[in-house]
């Protein structure tokens, strides 16, 4: 059972697999959800990571979703998780034939009280302070049929890093171009 899924809490486990994995600094991808973790470990342990990938990032939960809506949200999760997962697809923008094995994984692997807590904490997340320390080699990536991250979400990211390489990727070739 995870009882303390908060921001600095992730930052701890990544450090814990990152230190178990050896000495060797590390590249980093993180996208949506997993990009506020991303920096915030990167700013903390500068030593341990060469580079850094960040697809659709955002630094503040508020702005990719409003107050208002993660009330919503997170209270939909706990009364209809059924529902919750098929938004969830819509909003990962999953294909059609794969839809019901994503909403099955979420079912199987999240239960809706957890589900709730998560989608609470990453509505409210906050790595803005960590921003300006981030140093290394970042390419931040920002897909235009992004549903879930607006593109001024990853351009404030991209704004406030130093080494910095944004890319507005049109559609799935230049995505893929972007990210070899």
């Amino acid at each position: 059972q995870v009882d303390d899924i908060s921001m600095e809490r992730q930052v701890e486990d990544l450090a814990a697999v990152v230190d178990d994995y050896g000495a060797e600094p590390i590249h980093i991808y993180g996208s949506w959800d997993g990009s506020p973790i991303a920096l915030a470990y990167a700013a903390l342990h500068p030593e341990k990571v060469l580079r850094m990938a960040l697809v659709g990032p955002y630094a503040r939960g508020e702005d990719i979703i409003s107050r208002q809506a993660l009330q919503s949200t997170v209270e939909m999760a706990r009364t209809n998780w059924s529902l919750t997962r098929r938004s969830l697809a819509a909003i990962a923008q999953v294909s059609p034939p794969d839809q019901a094995a994503y909403m099955e994984l979420l079912r199987r692997s999240i239960p809706p009280e957890m589900a709730a807590l998560y989608l609470e904490q990453y509505g409210t997340m906050d790595a803005t302070p960590y921003l300006d320390s981030v140093g290394l080699p970042t390419l931040v990536l920002h897909r235009a049929d992004d549903g879930a991250v607006p593109r001024a979400a990853t351009e404030f990211v991209a704004s406030r890093l130093a080494n910095c390489r944004f890319v507005a990727a049109g559609n799935r070739e230049e995505y893929t171009e972007a990210i070899r």
